[in-house]
């Protein structure tokens, strides 16, 4: 790529001896020919025996430097002796230091040197007011001696920083030059220092003394430096930039200049302004140039940030007022600052970058107190405390918990953590600390619910110790029955309810809550849950003392835990929503209720409350997204995978369920992998997809799984692939297995896992339709009318496995007639295939052609291929001599809908009207009802309700 690029007149050289940097000399001074005619004038008056004495000013940056440069080699090419220097800041204490640096420099004759190093060294060895009164005249007159006949022009640079006998020489000589072939330029800040105040003062009494001003560069002249460097087109674009960030100082603009034409040589034009290490040096020479003050505030800018006030410098760097305002003022004048902050955003990493770590951290630690002490917002304070690289004061604890809380709230979970973290370093006390951890490992599941262990294992100790309330006791129980171990939090549940029957108080509802949870996720710990009662004292002589009512454990109403495991049982043995709907009204998603929304999610799903159970899903994943909590969105993704399969769409399914596993690891899933990979090994199976599944269901599980609630619905998940493999035995066992395990929990509910029912197919698949049918039977009378999507499968594998023709077509038929209004098209599809394969029985070949026709669209829209190889083996031949040849007929040769046909019916399967259908394809009405004439005779449907469940792949079924 070209470079947008021409030969600069201004450059940049190295530092030079003082350590900063100055700009090459040019062939043009941009806004500065005025300032150089004025010199040059000056120099003609020298010439002519009448002394002059300039004072160059402007802010640091401004170009002074280069102004001076640049005329001093014009008077040296033009004949004039020339004594220069500059003035350096290390060097004020040093006597004579500037004026012993411009003798050094001046081509003098060696004698003329030597007096003058002379009288300065004996100036030096005792430098009082009394021996600089003797040597001073002396050294003027050594001086003007040497000059002879040329003009003597005495330049010196940054005057402001000039040692006091250098100042008395250059004062001393400015007064006596008045009719004298000399020129005295002079380089100074418009900031006042004080040390400099009283000789620039007295200079300007001077008759024969002028000031030259340089101010900062305007946009025009920004514009100017660009295009002298850049393309025109460049310069147009980007001078408001420039001018921006710079403020007009002349050595940040033509750094940034460098750092643009760098970038473009290498990476292509940059579309903005580039800030690279030549504006960084800039910047800082600017800074360290301004003097120690300015740095300082500076350095308190860039740490105070958008905090920044004039009064909170004052505070924080412990000056005065006047001090710091002045400070401001250079800044500004220099265009490094706007008002009390910095004028380029960038610029204050630079300054933070640059600035000491010991400094910073002073600083930061100063800003935290301080904003404490003034109220500020905790998020504020706690931005300083964060950068502390010890352990705050016992002070910040609440502070940093306050501002995890803001955190959160405004979606930022990771600075919550950060916070939290340092709070429990602050050195509080142990019940506050413990708080704090339980705090804090709920935040981690949010991301990452394996690094929560770290925590868990602290807080186990913390609630043996009676440092966590009951009342939050849940939380870290559920975090550990996720994570697998059960046993410990069996443990921890016992003693802590002995611990609450020892002291006969109320346990609270998150330890009634605890062990609510237990029971449900492991069913097998009921008895070791049971509450323990308080032993009552005996008192000898005392009477009885009648029986008080019962009374509700205090906040067990208000326990998403308990609710939430009340939830499932009430879903599993009754099949009502209510309680799982309460459950999901009464709390809102956050890291205490994220498990229980979760399961209250599955009891709609075990109650067959697809629609609802989708409904407040849809609405939980919405909230998530704006928290940040990854774990969050994969575990209600894994619910929203088992809706998708329950309604029949495998391939949603199966990327759902696959998508929630790869947002986490195995580790971060616990307990809780069951439900992904029963999905997604369901979805599988179901789209043939036979080895697939088998490797995931050959993934390692957590220990202790297959005794839980969610390892029930993976062993199903294994006789399903059994089932579906033609290793039938092995799938009756897995799913008497799993009778024999509810019916141990006392859980025996079709909703939580219809065993009997996948038995019942086993059995069949075995050649034992007696075996089957007992089981379907006994299903059928404990489904509820509330799981149509379960009995009308019962009902299924109760038709297939009937003994006579009329029962099969009756259980049939109706299991049809309850899955149409069920939602789920999978098993809608299978059970219309069984039903066309007794009508095909039954000799009724139109009927069952019509049906499996209906079975195969179902089947291929929800992805389940071996159902359609099936049926497409299955089809029945039809003859015309057979009753139902007309149908045949219809179905046959013209069976296939034309795309025009298609087009009308799909429509109308939309429930548009003729009318609006006409509008669409742009056909008039007539043609419409034509077609919709010829498409109800092709599908052998009567009426446009019938349509959607009619368009197949016509062409593919017909073709055969």
């Amino acid at each position: 790529m070209t470079c947008p690029c021409r030969s600069p007149t201004l450059s940049w050289a190295r530092a030079d001896p003082r350590g900063r940097f100055t700009l090459l000399l040019s062939a043009k001074l941009t806004d500065r020919d005025g300032q150089l005619e004025e010199l040059r004038s000056l120099l003609d008056d020298a010439h002519q025996a009448s002394g002059r004495v300039a004072l160059i000013t402007g802010a640091v940056g401004s170009g002074k430097t280069l102004l001076l440069a640049h005329f001093t080699n014009e008077a040296n090419a033009a004949g004039a002796l020339l004594l220069d220097g500059a003035a350096s800041q290390p060097e004020r204490n040093v006597p004579f230091a500037l004026l012993k640096r411009m003798f050094q420099t001046a081509p003098l004759a060696p004698q003329a040197r030597a007096d003058a190093d002379e009288l300065m060294q004996w100036a030096s060895a005792d430098p009082s007011r009394a021996r600089y009164a003797h040597v001073i005249p002396q050294l003027a007159t050594v001086l003007l001696a040497a000059t002879g006949s040329r003009t003597l022009v005495v330049a010196a640079d940054d005057i402001h920083h000039g040692d006091d006998a250098s100042l008395h020489f250059i004062l001393h000589l400015a007064r006596g030059i008045r009719h004298e072939r000399v020129l005295i330029v002079l380089t100074d800040t418009t900031r006042h220092w004080a040390k400099a105040f009283r000789y620039r003062s007295e200079l300007a009494q001077q008759p024969h003394f002028q000031r030259i001003p340089l101010k900062l560069l305007s946009l025009a002249d920004t514009r100017e430096i660009l295009a002298d460097q850049l393309t025109p087109a460049t310069a147009a674009r980007l001078s408001a930039e420039f001018h921006d960030v710079t403020g007009g100082n002349p050595l940040l603009v033509n750094a940034l200049v460098a750092d643009y034409r760098t970038t473009a040589e290498t990476e292509g034009t940059p579309l903005r302004v580039v800030r690279s290490e030549t504006y960084g040096e800039a910047l800082l020479d600017c800074l360290y140039r301004c003097g120690a003050e300015c740095l300082a505030v500076a350095q308190a800018i860039a740490v105070l940030g958008s905090q920044t006030t004039t009064g909170r410098l004052c505070r924080l760097l412990e000056s005065d007022t006047l001090d710091v305002e002045s400070a401001l003022r250079s800044l500004n004048l220099c265009g490094v600052a706007e008002g009390s902050g910095i004028r380029d955003s960038q610029a204050l990493a630079t300054i933070y970058d640059a600035t000491p770590v010991v400094e910073l951290m002073e600083l930061h630690h100063k800003a935290a107190r301080l904003l404490h002490e003034e109220g500020a917002p905790a998020c504020e304070v706690a931005a300083h405390l964060l950068r502390l690289p010890h352990r705050p004061a016992p002070w910040s604890a609440a502070v940093l918990e306050e501002a995890a809380e803001q955190a959160l709230a405004s979606g930022d979970p990771e600075l919550a953590r950060r916070c939290l973290e340092a709070a429990m370093s602050a050195g509080t006390d142990e019940r506050r600390q413990a708080a704090i951890r339980l705090r804090l490992a709920g935040l981690v599941w949010r991301t990452l619910p394996a690094a929560a262990e770290e925590h868990l294992d602290r807080l186990t100790a913390d609630m043996k110790a009676g440092l966590v309330p009951p009342a939050d006791v849940a939380v870290p129980v559920s975090q550990l029955v996720w994570s697998g171990q059960l046993e410990r939090a069996a443990e921890i549940t016992e003693h802590l309810s002995k611990a609450d029957a020892r002291t006969g108080s109320e346990a609270a509802g998150g330890l009634a809550g605890a062990r609510s949870w237990l029971k449900m996720v492991s069913p097998g710990l009921r008895t070791r849950m049971t509450s323990p009662k308080a032993p009552s004292p005996a008192v000898p002589g005392a009477p009885a003392l009648p029986a008080m009512p019962a009374q509700p454990r205090s906040g067990y109403a208000d326990d998403p835990y308990a609710q939430a495991a009340e939830a499932v049982s009430a879903s599993v043995s009754e099949g009502t929503p209510d309680k799982a709907l309460f459950v999901l009204q009464r709390y809102s998603l956050s890291d205490s209720t994220i498990q229980p929304l979760v399961f209250a999610l599955w009891a709609l799903i075990f109650g067959d409350q697809l629609e609802l159970a989708a409904l407040w899903c849809k609405r939980l994943i919405g909230e998530c997204a704006a928290m940040r909590a990854p774990s969050w969105q994969a575990v209600l993704m894994s619910v929203r995978a088992e809706l998708e399969l329950r309604r029949g769409n495998l391939s949603g399914a199966d990327h759902l369920a696959g998508t929630a596993l790869s947002r986490m690891s195995m580790r971060s899933w616990g307990l809780g992998v069951a439900f992904p990979i029963a999905t997604r090994a369901q979805a599988l199976t179901g789209m043939g997809r036979f080895d697939d599944a088998r490797d995931l269901l050959a993934r390692r599980v957590p220990d202790g799984l297959v005794d839980t609630l969610p390892g029930l619905q993976y062993r199903r998940a294994r006789g399903l692939w059994n089932l579906a493999t033609s290793r039938h035995q092995a799938a009756l066992g897995e799913f008497l297995a799993c009778g024999d395990l509810v019916r141990k929990w006392d859980m025996d509910r079709p909703g939580l896992v219809p065993w009997r029912t996948d038995a019942a197919e086993a059995w069949l698949c075995l050649g034992n339709p007696e075996a089957a049918h007992q089981l379907a039977s006994a299903q059928l009378q404990r489904v509820t009318r509330c799981q149509p999507q379960l009995r009308g499968r019962t009902l299924r594998v109760l038709g297939s496995s009937a003994g006579d023709l009329a029962s099969r077509m009756a259980a049939l038929q109706q299991s049809v007639d309850i899955l149409e209004r069920s939602g789920s098209q999978l098993q809608l599809s299978l059970a219309l295939a069984e039903l066309g394969s007794v009508c095909q029985e039954a000799g009724d070949y139109g009927r069952a052609r019509t049906l499996m026709r209906r079975a195969w669209h179902l089947a291929k829209s929800g992805g389940a291929e071996p159902v359609c190889r099936w049926l497409s083996h299955a089809r029945p031949e039809g003859r015309s001599a057979e009753p139902g040849a007309d149908a045949d007929a219809a179905q046959s040769g013209d069976s296939v809908l034309t795309e025009a046909e298609n087009r009308v019916a799909v429509l109308a399967a939309q429930g548009l009207t003729n009318r609006e259908i006409s509008a669409k394809l742009y056909i008039t009405v007539s043609t419409v009802e034509q077609h919709l004439t010829r498409i109800y005779r092709k599908l052998c449907v009567k009426r446009r309700r019938d349509l959607p469940t009619k368009l197949a792949d016509l062409t593919s079924v017909a073709a055969g």
